[in-house]
């Protein structure tokens, strides 16, 4: 067993972000001794005496307990460190001026672990209005809300600096207001993970708008070459303030990362769990290693800030799905199984694969039955609810998802006397054609509906035309154009089919319209009944 001893010094840092609080449950203390601890290889010091972790991945899980005598300036030193690394001249070194704190960014889930960043204005610093907006970086967890017109406070900066760990600020002001120019400040890319993609006609600055509001998993990492300090949270306060010996080598004691099995939380010492009434039988090293949750989502969509304009640039957008999945381009949505992308098929009226996404007009999120939600787009649409099946309802991010089948047909025969079918009607190409958001009334509560894709399984009416006819789209969401007409085909209205020979694309255009001639429930007929 290694006996861990600890060396008295004075905190230089206390983490005042919202996260680092804990709520411990006081019970008798034990008196002061140091635990015997066996570190396992990465969370040891152990043969890696001045060694760090640093980089510019957060996704990944590095060391978060480190080794070199810069430890004992952010707190963050292995629990062993004091056995194998420490010596009388390697306390309190660095820039003691500088305070950094520990800022958990992601809201990613199974993320623990954050950045160590300059938070506060240089003493001195006498514009208070920049003072401000650096602080306001630091209330993230106060039911902080975040938009386009604020987002500069709520995202890190860093500058190149030949020394071996380039500073980070927690946001462009807090850059200014210790003395560095902004030219030379780089913003961090903003990346949200999400499962709907903002509408194609937003702008870049409603598109930001849209995923702060809608997409709650967000990552900001640095660019390349900018490395940083991670980080966990750590209790470095004391609950029990009649244990003046205890708590004063919480305070004062040097760091060396435990956590609790008990409560799963960090501490930044022995002591530190000591006088917050916790048990010493449930020690271990640390960081506690964080879960690995997997939630995949369909999209990654970055955003980059423009450091001239400091205005945000047109978003970038991956698809991404999980192992067994495959993107849909038209649903927009991951899928089980392996995507064909096959042409409808030929039938005598159209039928169509919708998904929906809405979010509640008062923000308080409740789930609908399939039937509640077949009345309210019948009757505000004027449809019959033969016309509506295979419904699908979840919760995807903030939204409410909603998949069904939809076929065409003629109008319902009269409204009902419902309240929503007392309002104006919609038109169909709201589904078919989503352009702008709408809002429905389901059971008396409104809905916006944020994001319309469908995707055609049957067509009546189809044409082929061969290479040659047709001017291909130049991506995915361009029109394909009719050589012979000028007709330009919209990308939820053409399918490319790929001749497996030659490789050459025809174009398959479904031309058939939602109306058709027979608006009637369809019967099997059995081939014997007909020649």
């Amino acid at each position: 067993m290694i006996s861990v001893m600890f060396l008295a010094f004075y905190l230089v840092h206390q983490n005042h972000s919202s996260e680092n609080t804990t709520t411990a449950r006081p019970h008798q203390v034990d008196k002061p001794r140091t635990p015997s601890l066996v570190c396992n290889e990465k969370l040891s010091c152990r043969n890696r005496c001045n060694e760090t972790t640093e980089g510019n991945d957060l996704s990944s899980d590095p060391a978060h307990c480190h080794c070199d005598i810069a430890c004992t300036k952010y707190h963050d030193c292995c629990a062993d460190f004091v056995q194998f690394c420490q010596t009388n001249n390697s306390v309190n070194q660095g820039n003691e001026s500088i305070a950094y704190t520990c800022f958990k960014l992601s809201t990613e889930p199974g993320q623990t672990h954050g950045v160590f960043m300059i938070s506060t204005c240089a003493k001195g610093w006498i514009d208070e209005d920049v003072r401000a907006q650096c602080l306001a970086g630091s209330r993230h967890g106060e039911n902080r809300t975040f938009t386009s017109a604020n987002i500069l406070e709520d995202i890190p900066v860093s500058i190149l600096s030949f020394d071996h760990l380039p500073p980070s600020y927690r946001n462009i002001y807090c850059g200014i207001c210790n003395g560095e120019s902004d030219i030379l400040l780089t913003f961090w890319t903003l990346k949200f993970r999400c499962n709907i993609q903002p509408p194609s006609d937003h702008n870049a600055t409603q598109v930001l708008d849209f995923l702060l509001k809608y997409c709650p998993n967000r990552i900001v990492k640095p660019g390349q070459g900018f490395g940083v300090r991670t980080c966990v949270q750590t209790v470095s306060t004391c609950l029990i303030s009649n244990q003046s010996n205890i708590k004063s080598k919480c305070l004062g004691g040097p760091s060396g990362v435990i956590y609790s099995k008990e409560t799963k939380e960090n501490f930044k010492n022995y002591y530190c769990l000591l006088c917050n009434g916790l048990s010493t039988n449930d020690v271990k090293c640390g960081p506690r290693i964080k879960d690995n949750i997997f939630n995949p989502k369909s999209f990654e969509i970055v955003l980059e800030f423009n450091p001239d304009s400091k205005q945000v640039t047109k978003p970038t957008v991956t698809p991404t799905c999980a192992t067994g999945q495959v993107y849909d381009p038209h649903l927009e949505t991951c899928e089980p199984g392996i995507y064909t992308p096959l042409p409808p098929s030929r039938a005598i009226r159209d039928k169509y694969r919708i998904k929906l996404w809405m979010y509640p007009v008062d923000s308080f999120m409740e789930m609908i039955s399939p039937n509640q939600f077949r009345n309210a787009l019948c009757a505000s649409f004027s449809l019959d609810p033969s016309q509506i099946d295979e419904i699908s309802i979840g919760i995807e991010d903030l939204s409410l998802a909603v998949t069904f089948n939809l076929y065409a047909g003629g109008a319902a025969p009269s409204p009902s006397q419902d309240k929503v079918a007392q309002e104006e009607t919609l038109e169909i190409t709201l589904l078919l054609s989503f352009n702008n958001s709408f809002k429905l009334t389901i059971q008396d509560k409104r809905w916006v509906v944020l994001r319309v894709t469908q995707r055609q399984l049957t067509c009546a009416q189809s044409e082929e035309f061969l290479p040659g006819d047709f001017i291909p789209p130049t991506d995915p969401k361009s029109f394909a154009i009719v050589r012979k007409t000028g007709q330009q085909v919209p990308p939820n209205r053409y399918f490319l089919l790929k001749d497996s020979k030659t490789g050459n694309e025809s174009l398959f255009v479904c031309s058939s319209k939602f109306l058709v001639m027979c608006p009637f429930l369809l019967l099997p007929v059995k081939s014997s009944d007909y020649k």
